[in-house]
């Protein structure tokens, strides 16, 4: 169904139908970021929705509660990087608050492998979450 879903996105590129999709699809957006397939339809949501709805996944994506869950995971961590790119092109207050958000959740992953690896990841293309050192050693033995 999500392979579907994305052609649908991807290949008949109609706003009236992909715009009905991914209303549906919200309230749905973190656990379908932290599944194979459907992370790659949240990804291309995010790429091709208008400004309005963008901000709707966005802010469903970066709820505290899930927040952590989906960046700490092997999909839903290129969900985020995918908000965070799309939040800077469409506006600086929103990427702002990504910034601030994410900036202390991505030193909270754990010393494991994938948490290395997403925290490199994620710094790499976007070196503003990067803190100061100090703040940065508090905030990964805390």
């Amino acid at each position: 169904t999500t392979r579907l879903v994305q052609y649908i996105i991807e290949k008949l590129n109609n706003a009236h139908i992909n715009r009905a999709l991914m209303e549906k699809m919200l309230g749905h957006i973190a656990e379908l970021s932290v599944q194979k397939f459907s992370s790659n339809v949240i990804e291309r949501c995010l790429a091709v929705a208008d400004r309005d709805l963008q901000m709707l996944i966005i802010d469903e994506l970066v709820d505290r509660a899930r927040l952590q869950r989906i960046l700490n995971d092997q999909y839903g961590n290129y969900v985020i990087q995918k908000a965070l790119e799309v939040s800077q092109h469409v506006s600086n207050d929103r990427f702002q608050m990504l910034v601030q958000l994410l900036r202390p959740e991505v030193y909270a992953l754990p010393p494991t492998v994938l948490g290395k690896r997403i925290r490199t990841g994620i710094l790499k293309r976007f070196p503003i979450l990067a803190m100061e050192e100090q703040t940065a050693l508090e905030a990964w033995s805390a």
